[in-house]
């Protein structure tokens, strides 16, 4: 029997679908412990992919994992169309069936 240990990673993202995805991917790879997660509002705002990163945690994670959000403001931000983005992972049925949000904010 071969044991084989977990990769620790802390997940920082932007907001991005491509990193909501990403999100997902992680909380689904078998040799990756999620020890947490923050998101930054570059290429998004930051209420709508804060609540999708909850979400996306509490629909497929498998443990305690918390998010932080980043005060930290870009110069030149992403126009408001790309920004919106975030709302719309947030308001996908998947991740809405619970009604509730338990993933902690740090």
């Amino acid at each position: 029997m071969e044991i084989t240990m977990k990769k620790k990673v802390y997940f920082n993202h932007d907001g991005g679908v491509d990193d909501l995805i990403s999100l997902f991917l992680l909380l689904q790879m078998e040799n990756v412990e999620l020890t947490g997660v923050s998101v930054i509002p570059a290429d998004c705002y930051l209420e709508p992919a804060m609540s999708a990163s909850r979400k996306i945690i509490d629909r497929f994670g498998k443990g305690n994992i918390a998010v932080a959000a980043s005060n930290s403001r870009g110069q030149n931000p992403f126009p408001k169309d790309w920004r919106m983005h975030a709302f719309y992972v947030d308001a996908l049925p998947i991740l809405n069936e619970s009604g509730k949000v338990v993933t902690p904010v740090v």
